[in-house]
């Protein structure tokens, strides 16, 4: 949820920000690059690595899950071979 509050900020801010002048433009983003090309690349590096952490939090998560219950089926497993014996 947060990702996406932060692309939609970032989103927000690049629809609201001000028209910078001409030699404003050329000394933050150098007289050969187009400001808008930079900012869509760089939202689209902000999606696109929160698409990974989110995918591989979420493979972390399901491995987790995994282990847990392989865990929880060897110590059931124990316990009645313990009754067992």
């Amino acid at each position: 949820m947060s990702c996406g509050a932060c692309t939609a900020g970032y989103r927000l801010l690049y629809l609201l920000r001000e028209p910078m002048g001409e030699p404003h433009h050329r000394a933050i983003c150098g007289p050969a690059i187009n400001c808008n090309l930079l900012l869509d690349r760089m939202l689209v590096s902000l999606v696109l690595t929160r698409t990974a952490i989110a995918h591989f939090v979420s493979r972390i998560r399901r491995a987790s899950r995994q282990r847990e219950w392989a865990l929880n089926a060897a110590r059931e497993r124990e316990i009645e071979n313990e009754r067992l014996v």
